[in-house]
């Protein structure tokens, strides 16, 4: 049923991320796979327990330990774990919109709406790559091509 399968999922037995297979070593995606799927799952329990401040920090967290995954090979895998946690946060931002809003409304999660759209425009944002190196100038004043 829907209910076992969902309970599966929270209390540990299933992940949200599963490793089918890697055509590089896979090694690094293997040791940061189980703390982001904790991490998912973790939030998943807070958002049942309408705790959504710690939910999305638990999916802040699963961002950061994917950014973590430095090795070349692993890059693709990295962003399909950020993609990943990106779309659960935009689930909730979502459900979160939808919250305040009807007959009945109350401000009560307003400030987690915002929390959620200020991180998501945090991770959508375009990184800013610098160069490896500087250009060092000496002196303001035009230099002779050769001297005498």
């Amino acid at each position: 049923s829907f209910f076992d399968l969902d309970n599966e999922y929270i209390i540990g037995q299933r992940d949200k991320i599963e490793y089918i297979g890697c055509k590089t070593s896979g090694e690094s995606c293997m040791n940061y796979l189980p703390e982001i799927n904790n991490c998912f799952r973790e939030s998943e329990r807070f958002y049942r327990a309408r705790d959504f401040n710690r939910a999305i920090d638990a999916l802040e967290k699963a961002y950061k330990k994917a950014g973590e995954l430095n090795d070349p090979h692993c890059l693709k895998c990295s962003l399909f774990f950020k993609v990943t946690v990106v779309q659960s946060l935009e689930s909730m931002h979502i459900k979160l919109g939808k919250m305040p809003k009807g007959l009945f409304s109350s401000e009560r999660y307003q400030t987690c709406y915002i929390k959620a759209d200020e991180l998501l425009k945090k991770m959508r944002a375009p990184k800013e790559v610098k160069p490896a190196f500087t250009v060092v100038k000496k002196s303001s004043a035009l230099q002779p091509a050769y001297t005498l």
